[in-house]
């Protein structure tokens, strides 16, 4: 059995070099992943912070969490995720939502699941290297283009189904319990079953454990968990997500 990874997303951002720091600090101690969130009006900018970070590691996954298709047009996105892949190369990953505080602080409205999966496919296609038909005189192409996985940021089952037929991978946020688990790893493998599967290489097929919410609790999980328990839920819960790839 593959031993999960972990990572983390609190960090040091009072400043650009210190949020540097702070990631090489985490990469040190053992940390397997750096997660940035995206959100303009309360943080930094995301992809500096990023770019800074891959100048002064060299291990460790540098990842958005979460990027959104409503403050960045998807194109712009793209672009900067593979700009950093530049510097990080092979372990960069984009991690991808409907958007929360960084469209919300702003006035905007989140994107729903088909300007999600719209975003994706379109993202997908121009890191793969491939020209897109975007309305304009000619077939978009990113010039740059490097094969950064992309993962979706799902808990409902619309959401998680389709995020199993576009994404390289998911974050599952429907909490730990081990049904609730189960459930959207289902609903994510019916999607990912029909359709044709994508050729992924070795960076595409890096895994990090599944971003639970704090607190989180299922209505049929009515006990309290004694510490022994809680780890064995999420030790379940972290094999189910790390799976999913797995049996793709």
């Amino acid at each position: 059995m593959a031993i999960p990874r972990f990572g983390l997303n609190r960090f040091d951002a009072r400043t650009v070099d210190a949020f540097a720091a702070d990631v090489r600090r985490a990469e040190t101690l053992g940390w397997d992943a750096a997660f940035q969130p995206d959100s303009q009006l309360r943080r930094r900018d995301t992809y500096v912070l990023m770019a800074a970070a891959a100048r002064v590691t060299e291990r460790i996954l540098l990842a958005t969490l979460l990027s959104n298709p409503v403050n960045r047009h998807p194109t712009v996105t793209a672009s900067s995720i593979a700009t950093v892949d530049e510097l990080a190369p092979g372990r960069t990953l984009l991690g991808w939502g409907v958007g929360d505080t960084a469209v919300r602080l702003a006035g905007l409205k989140p994107a729903r699941v088909s300007e999600l999966e719209a975003s994706t496919r379109l993202m997908r296609a121009l890191l793969d290297g491939q020209a897109v038909d975007v309305g304009a005189r000619e077939p978009a192409r990113l010039p740059h283009h490097r094969p950064v996985p992309i993962w979706i940021a799902a808990g409902g089952p619309r959401t998680l189904r389709m995020a199993g037929g576009v994404a390289d991978g998911v974050f599952i946020r429907v909490g730990t319990h081990p049904a609730n688990i189960k459930k959207s790893v289902d609903e994510i493998r019916a999607r990912r079953d029909r359709r044709r599967p994508r050729s992924l290489n070795g960076r595409a097929r890096r895994r990090v454990p599944h971003r639970a919410r704090r607190g989180s609790r299922s209505s049929a999980d009515d006990g309290q968990v004694d510490g022994r328990g809680l780890l064995r839920v999420l030790a379940d819960a972290l094999r189910a997500a790390a799976s999913v790839l797995d049996r793709s």
